[in-house]
């Protein structure tokens, strides 16, 4: 019987719900009897993980007295006070002994803990002794077996092998299984597990009439081939995921990732195997042959939450990066809370930090920069091809696989390779140091191991200065490497190079280095991302002398004498938007586009040279060895460029920094470089100092990639013809996917990945470095599988992991019961509770191994058991005995999320919009929630609501900003996306029962149901009440039920009947308007029309232009004028008018307070319509205010209030004759309308109708 007793008119309606709040995993039934062992997995490690682990367990650097007891050797170690544990024996037990001491300095735990063992855990380790304290190691880390069948007492009611394991544990504890749940309640419970929404009514006749004996079965099939399916897991998913449209942090700016969405959907209406789809998520990008798909899958990794912020450090949040991914991945598929171990050991689990850097490793090689930039496109990414292209891109795209698959074949030979090349007498050719004035290696801290260091050495032969020293904050040396790890200024460091060269016009001298700017183009405003990357300027004196400038877009060379005319000027050239790196005469045009010409978020090495002719055709511009091609901004120079200004690095002058630049191997040449020896400046001339100075055996890592990268880039010659074919590919690709969707994806860097143990997780205090590898208390990485992303994907889908079969399928029987066989499915180590079925969990994990990680198959699986199709019905003596249901004695019924319940009241109300796929849509949602807790500048800070069908689109495709999530969606305990979330919370609150009475989706649902309710309910009251039932619950309802519904039908029609008008306005909620706008002129259309006040050109007759749809054509004023705010039209003659539809501007989610009056004399007026406390958002439709009809000829609508800004607007005023009062659509009286959709919105508040 559902909860109606409470029902109460719509001020005053509470929703009623009984939720099943699952705890603790049942304890045996039978197990307290003398004949049952006491389990040490199930019985004693629990015990010892929440009470001894602290102390005693995997954390070496916290461990007291050298005791472990998580593992069999430290629990049974010979110790100087005696045996722990005595097999056999608890009386010469000491930890026995210890736990039962009263002696406040004995007693274990310690009694200033202030939690001693309860009397029942200790006699369980009492008889555990006794029985010979057999060790088990946990259950969960040990690799599943398939157990064979139990025998039961009952085989006729087992439907599969799930049954059998249930009834086996009914029977240790002589139960029995509820009866089978009637046939419709069961059609709505497998729909909605199925596909997330109600089955049809057509669809519950059809299936409670058919008696054939594979009626269930042929339903079942039919849901899980429904686009629905894939749709509702994905839902889940996404919260596995932390999948939302925005950044998370700081501005909180959108970024594109719904292809990513639309992938996971395909995915599980397809039947991708779970391995397959394991592996394109954690790898797509490394699996050969490449598809569009697999590279979008990648975006699992790329979801978490990111910053643009300016004061971010960047080593600390490329740190946190990769930590939280590793965090992800333990969740989703180890069910481990590997984030444990980032500070140090694993208090409970046998993870160590080593462990856990390891496994951030395999995320720590990625391409991405780490700063965001507030970008929506945050590189690296992919645009996913239109329908009709995607076949070509796919095939192209394999091209570029096949290519990079060749040129990784020919690097997995380094080792071969080179020692051929170098025992042939080849060798790296450095650049002669002739000339060489400047040299800042800026590898201090190679030599010295300090972070921070503020002398930088000048390794020139012909050095005018030795060293120098920095001023301001220190530079950093960061963990990123070059050549050697990154030399970063940062913004207020300064380094003063002196008198360094001081060249003039006639002077040939070349400038260069590795350069890594901390900023690139993420939106208009270049120039603040722009600076010197090194200069020699007297901006006092006309900007006089040289310097070499990064934009954010093109670089830049000048030699001046005076701005802006005297000059050599170039920039590269592309199709970019830039700024002028100098200040310009007002009024002067900035310049076309250039390109982006560093990549971005990586090293470019950038050199210049210059032939001392005086003309721009002399001077020449490289990146990374590559001439580029340049435009001549300026080619006028007579005058000299010498200057005693001091040259700057990382500035022009004393001020004007570029922004926290990475800089190594900065040179400066008194001659001009061949092309050739510019060639060599970004590694052939490191290479070859490496290779004349170490053997082979001594090269770094570091090194070692210095010269494979010279080698496969300069001397492999199959290599360079690989190369070579790579820019043609790259623009097909661009071509092919013009128009598309951005979605954010991985890319790998070339070589190991590694990462560094953190002391105490503090990012910069590192430890020792280590490769990406697997935990080492799991099964090794298999033998052939390498040590990155695609090696870590093979390890988690391979049989020999315990963990990822167990995990996965514990989460879908989450999905289908409410709580997993495990309880915890977020934490399967030592304190997370034990199965409640053990051998069950084992067998689904291997079946679905078995069955080649088919998703549908295990979904079918449980769903034809009988345990699944059980009444959830439970008696008094079972609700005491089991009140979570943790025995499977009944069948599943707990509150649905907020998702689903959305999607319920779309789909029983006809409103729900069955798109597949697309761009996430912005439906109802109260006023200032993202205004209030946004940054000025973020483009997610204005909440701008969608209209027309994407007001109706499920629930899976609401926008989600991280900061600011849908309240409607939030108040049932939605997560906010900012970290992985394998289980919800499921809260019943008194919010939440206000959104399900009071949001406007609810209500446009109920009025549209309640309109369905009286046009196909039948003609009774009594037919009615029955329709809203088998609607929204597929029966109906009982005696009582009905005595209570009728009674509330009885007061709304009571109330609503004496208030025409509430009843009005309670059936106009909604931009679906239950009251269309008549197909009818409208009298005021072209009549003339004055206000108090006007901004032009939004003239007060664009308000009665009879265009009513156009948010580009209404009148406005500005309220701070003073006047008063009032709009009239004259209709010229008394005409009878019986209602006047006011529509403001919709453009957004604001809405408008406003009365409307009425005159026949246009002096003595009548008021009509008080909307002055309205709260409803603008739409199209507008709001109709009617009134009993009369003659009228003047009609003035004084606006009162814009919930935007001080603006007033109108974007049409339209009145009628008359009609409306009685009738709300299309012959339905508001009234009979109103009381129907408080009945609909009654029932779907009801308990039953929120829990499945």
């Amino acid at each position: 019987m559902i909860c109606l007793s409470r029902v109460r008119p719509l001020s005053t309606l509470l929703m009623v719900a009984t939720i099943y709040c699952f705890g603790v995993a049942f304890s045996h039934a039978a197990d307290d009897s003398p004949q049952a062992a006491v389990s040490f997995n199930h019985d004693i490690r629990p015990i010892l993980s929440a009470n001894c682990f602290t102390c005693h367990g995997p954390d070496e650097a916290h461990r007291e007295a050298d005791l472990r007891l998580d593992t069999q050797d430290g629990m049974f170690a010979d110790r100087d006070e005696g045996a722990l544990i005595a097999p056999g024996k608890p009386g010469q037990s000491l930890l026995l002994t210890r736990v039962r001491s009263h002696d406040a300095d004995e007693v274990m735990p310690p009694s200033d803990n202030g939690e001693r063992l309860t009397d029942d855990q200790i006699e369980l380790l009492r008889r555990w002794i006794a029985e010979g304290a057999s060790w088990g190691d946990h259950w969960a880390f040990v690799r599943p077996q398939k157990p064979a069948l139990p025998d039961v007492s009952s085989p006729q009611w087992c439907n599969n092998p799930i049954d059998r394991f249930v009834m086996a544990r009914l029977d240790q504890g002589h139960l029995v299984p509820n009866s089978p749940t009637q046939r419709s309640d069961l059609l709505r419970r497998l729909t909605l597990d199925l596909t997330g929404v109600l089955p049809t009514l057509t669809e519950v006749d059809a299936f409670v009439s058919d008696t054939s004996a594979n009626a269930y079965e042929t339903v079942v099939d039919r849901l899980l081939n429904s686009p629905r399916f894939g749709e509702h897991r994905a839902r889940y998913w996404m919260d596995y995921a932390r999948y939302g449209d925005t950044q998370g942090l700081h501005v909180d700016n959108y970024q594109s990732r719904w292809p990513y969405r639309d992938y996971v959907i395909n995915a599980f209406n397809d039947d991708m195997p779970y391995d397959q789809f394991t592996r394109e998520q954690l790898a797509g990008d490394l699996l050969p042959p490449r598809r569009i798909n697999q590279l979008v899958a990648t975006g699992l990794i790329r979801c978490g939450i990111a910053t643009g912020e300016g004061g971010t450090i960047i080593e600390e949040l490329k740190t946190n990066l990769s930590r939280e991914r590793a965090e992800m991945f333990g969740a989703v598929y180890l069910g481990m809370t590997t984030g444990c171990a980032a500070c140090h050991d694993h208090k409970y689990d046998p993870i160590s930090q080593q462990d856990f850097y390891a496994l951030t490793a395999f995320f720590n090689n990625l391409t991405e920069k780490a700063s965001c930039d507030d970008r929506a496109d945050w590189p690296p990414n992919v645009t996913v091809p239109k329908t009709e292209n995607a076949a070509a891109y796919d095939n192209v795209l394999a091209q570029k696989a096949d290519v990079l698959r060749q040129l990784e074949q020919r690097r997995n030979r380094a080792d071969e390779l080179l020692k051929a090349w170098l025992q042939g007498g080849n060798r790296p050719i450095a650049v002669a140091e002739d000339g060489l004035q400047l040299h800042l290696r800026l590898d201090e801290n190679l030599q010295t191991g300090e972070k921070q260091k503020k002398v930088l050495h000048n390794t020139a032969p012909d050095a005018v200065a030795s060293e120098f020293t920095a001023t301001g904050p220190a530079p950093q040396w960061g963990e990123e490497t070059c050549l050697w790890p990154s030399f970063r200024l940062e913004t207020n460091t300064k380094v003063n190079l002196g008198q360094a060269a001081d060249f003039d016009k006639d002077q040939p001298f070349s400038c260069g280095g590795w350069i890594k700017p901390r900023n690139v183009p993420g939106g208009k405003s270049w120039n603040t991302k722009a600076g010197a990357l090194i200069a020699k300027m007297d901006i006092d004196n006309g900007y006089r002398g040289w310097n070499l400038y990064y934009s954010g877009g093109p670089l830049h060379v000048q030699l001046i004498h005076q701005w802006p005319d005297d000059l050599i000027s170039l920039e590269t050239v592309g199709t970019t938007e830039y700024r002028s790196p100098f200040r310009l005469p007002e009024g002067s045009y900035e310049g076309t586009e250039p390109d982006v010409t560093l990549p971005r978020g990586g090293w470019s090495h950038v050199c210049f040279t210059y032939d001392g002719s005086g003309k721009a055709a002399g001077v020449k511009i490289y990146v990374n060895g590559l001439l580029q091609k340049v435009k001549v901004v300026g080619d006028a120079l007579t005058g000299s460029i010498r200057t005693p200004a001091p040259l700057w690095l990382g500035r022009r002058h004393d001020g004007d920094p570029m922004q926290a630049t990475a800089y190594q191997d900065m040179r400066i040449y008194e001659r001009e470089l061949s092309a050739a020896e510019v060639a060599r400046l970004p590694r052939e001339d490191y290479a070859a100092e490496i290779v004349a100075n170490k053997e082979p055996e001594t090269w770094t890592i570091d090194e070692r990639k210095v010269i494979e990268d010279h080698f496969f880039a300069t001397v492999d010659s199959e290599s360079i013809a690989l190369n070579e074919q790579l820019p043609a590919l790259d623009a097909e690709l661009v071509r092919l996917s013009a128009g598309g969707a951005i979605s954010l994806v991985c890319r790998e860097k070339t070589g190991l990945a590694y990462a560094d143990v953190l002391t105490r997780g503090v990012f910069n205090d590192r430890a020792k470095r280590v490769l990406a590898d697997a935990p080492k208390f799991l099964p090794s990485l298999p033998p052939e599988a390498p040590h990155n992303r695609l090696g870590l994907a093979e390890w988690v889908v391979s049989p020999e992991n315990p963990l990822t079969a167990r995990v996965t399928v514990n989460r879908i029987w989450q999905e289908l019961f409410g709580i997993g066989l495990v309880a915890t499915s977020d934490d399967f180590g030592t304190v997370g509770e034990p199965p409640s079925h053990p051998d069950l969990l084992d067998w689904l994990a291997v079946e679905f191994v078995d069955s080649g990680w088919r998703i549908k198959r295990l979904y079918k699986t449980i769903v034809m058991s009988a345990t699944y199709r059980q009444s959830p019905k439970a008696s008094a003596e079972m609700a005491a005995l089991d009140p979570d249901n943790r025995l499977l004695a009944r069948g599943p019924r707990f509150r649905m999320d907020g998702e689903m319940l959305r999607d319920c009241a779309l789909q029983a109300s006809g409103l729900l919009v069955e798109k597949l796929g697309g761009p996430s849509v912005k439906p109802y949602q109260p006023e200032g929630v993202w205004e209030t807790g946004s940054y000025g500048g973020s483009n997610t800070r204005i909440y701008k609501q969608d209209h027309g069908d994407d007001l109706y689109r499920r629930s899976l495709y609401t926008f989600t900003k991280r900061m600011a999530p849908m309240p409607n969606l939030e108040a049932f305990d939605a997560t906010d996306r900012s970290a992985t979330c394998v289980r919800r919370q499921r809260t019943n609150t008194p919010l939440a029962a206000l959104v399900l009475m009071n949001d406007p989706q609810y209500l446009e649902a109920a009025r549209h149901l309640g309109e369905r309710t009286i046009r196909e309910g039948g003609e009774t009251t009594a037919e009615r009440i029955d329709f809203l039932g088998r609607i929204l619950l597929s029966r109906g309802f009982s005696n009582t039920d009905k005595q209570t519904l009728r009674s509330a039908y009885d007061r709304f029609t009571a109330s609503l009947s004496q208030t025409p008008n509430d009843a009005v306005a309670l059936t106009s909620i909604g931009e679906s308007s239950a009251r269309e706008i008549p197909d009818l002129p409208s009298l005021t259309t072209g009549k003339p029309s004055r206000s108090s006040d006007f901004q032009a050109p939004h003239h007060p007759s664009r308000a009665n232009d009879g265009i009513r749809n156009d948010t580009d054509s209404y009148w406005s004023m500005d309220s701070r004028s003073g006047k008063p705010v009032w709009w009239e039209v004259d209709l010229e003659t008394p005409t009878e008018v019986g209602s006047v539809v006011v529509v403001g501007y919709f453009g957004d989610s604001r809405h408008y307070g406003f009365t409307v009056e009425t005159s026949l004399d246009g002096k003595q007026w009548d008021l009509v319509a008080d909307h002055r406390d309205n709260k409803q958002p603008s739409t199209p439709q507008g709001i109709d205010c009617q009134f009993e009809p009369r003659e009228v000829r003047y009609i003035r609508v004084n606006q009162t209030y814009n919930s935007a800004n001080p603006g007033r607007h109108l974007v049409e005023v339209m009145a009628f004759p008359k009609a409306a009062p009685v009738t709300a659509q299309d012959g339905i009286a508001a009234t009979e309308l109103a009381v129907w959709m408080m009945m609909a919105s009654t029932v779907m508040n009801s308990d039953a109708a929120i829990n499945k």
